[in-house]
């Protein structure tokens, strides 16, 4: 059989089960080129240092056996999937079988449903607009931004706050900021929903490769292979078989219709708060875990315990909430959202003058260490602490 003819029949099965994919488009490429895709995040957007060090990492993660890259699939209509060159045919059959879930976890997912789906082309457009400015106002001033607008991305609460009341604010500023409040708009629903949408993925490729004609070799080769797909990690637990094994509870209680209507309305948030049991935490021995000085300690494997803490991970796609104001004087004031959970001085203190770069004003920042209140203030040239 020619990948041609798989593409084909996994395409059929998927329909015939009800998956409502976008219409796919593969292409085979050398480990380079999916590298270069994974570590930008897309097959096209604007050069910055740090997607090379993504390359760089990811490139000697494989080179170590530390981890390789099969696949890569991109929200999109059409689906671009982009599939290793040196993938077997039964390698590729299993990841057709599983990006098509994605596509259709894509295309039905509540979460995306306002996401960019022809962002290729508007990453292109802003990668354009960005050798623009790095001709007109050079490339150093243009990467500093970008490097305060990348370190601000997850809080678009604070960059909306700029974007709002920045008068002062050059446009070009403006603009670069509008672009990466757009590209986390953009990657922000695949951050809330990584669990559900690869336990989605999971399921799927397991139920089509089980309706192809596999021979006996084939077959042990498969299993091996998802085998490896669910693997438990040592470091964290393993969102292909977490996942898995949610959507399993679900479809044992309310069927196969339950599994469509979790992959219409489910976040990780939800999905995990509702459906993770004591059975699930047991089965795929998880636990809670605290910080004690640079390790991590087992704090509790009670189920309610794992749950909360997983839960609590994925708010916010597990970023601090920090809304802003605008002081009469121009300073930018931050409020974190303290729920129990400090933050990381030294990356409050390295992020803070991020901030002032793009503000220009003195920046205040509130939030509570070791139960006291904390004021961390940044005026362009010193950073100040203060403790209540």
């Amino acid at each position: 059989m020619h990948l041609n003819d798989a593409i084909e029949q996994i395409n059929e099965i998927a329909l015939s089960y009800g998956l409502d994919p976008f219409p796919m488009r593969y292409e085979i490429c050398p480990a380079s080129i999916i590298h270069t895709f994974a570590s930008y995040g897309m097959p096209a957007r604007y050069t910055h240092w740090s997607f090379g060090k993504a390359y760089h990492r990811l490139k000697l993660n494989e080179q170590l056996g530390l981890g390789k890259i099969y696949e890569l699939v991109i929200n999109h209509n059409p689906c671009y999937a982009f599939l290793l060159d040196s993938n077997s045919l039964l390698q590729n059959k299993l990841i057709i079988a599983h990006v098509i879930a994605h596509s259709d976890f894509f295309k039905n997912n509540v979460y995306f449903s306002t996401t960019n789906r022809q962002m290729i082309e508007s990453m292109s457009s802003s990668a354009r607009q960005i050798r623009a400015y790095e001709k007109k106002l050079g490339i150093a001033a243009v990467e500093q931004t970008l490097d305060a607008v990348h370190a601000l991305s997850v809080h678009s609460s604070v960059l909306k706050v700029m974007i709002e009341q920045g008068f002062h604010l050059e446009e070009w500023t403006k603009d670069l900021i509008m672009i990466g409040m757009e590209e986390m708009a953009y990657f922000w629903p695949q951050m809330e929903t990584k669990i559900c949408n690869e336990g989605w993925a999971t399921y799927w490729h397991r139920t089509i490769m089980r309706e192809l004609p596999l021979s006996d070799e084939e077959l042990i080769a498969y299993a091996r292979m998802h085998a490896a797909v669910i693997q438990p990690s040592a470091y964290s637990p393993n969102p292909y078989q977490l996942g898995l094994a949610l959507l399993e509870s679900i479809e044992k209680k309310s069927g196969r219709a339950g599994l469509f209507q979790a992959r219409t309305l489910e976040s990780d948030v939800s999905l995990l708060r509702n459906e993770l049991t004591s059975k699930i935490v047991d089965d795929l021995q998880l636990h809670a875990y605290i910080k004690r000085g640079s390790e991590f300690k087992v704090s509790s494997s009670h189920w309610q315990d794992v749950r909360d803490q997983l839960v609590a991970s994925k708010i916010n796609g597990g970023f601090p909430m920090i809304s802003a104001e605008v002081s009469q004087d121009r300073s930018l004031k931050l409020i974190h959202a303290f729920e129990g959970v400090e933050l990381d001085v030294k990356e409050l203190e390295r992020t803070l003058p991020y901030v002032y770069h793009l503000w220009r004003f003195p920046v205040k920042f509130y939030t509570q260490i070791e139960g006291r209140p904390a004021t961390f203030s940044y005026d362009g040239t010193t950073l100040h602490k203060q403790f209540g």
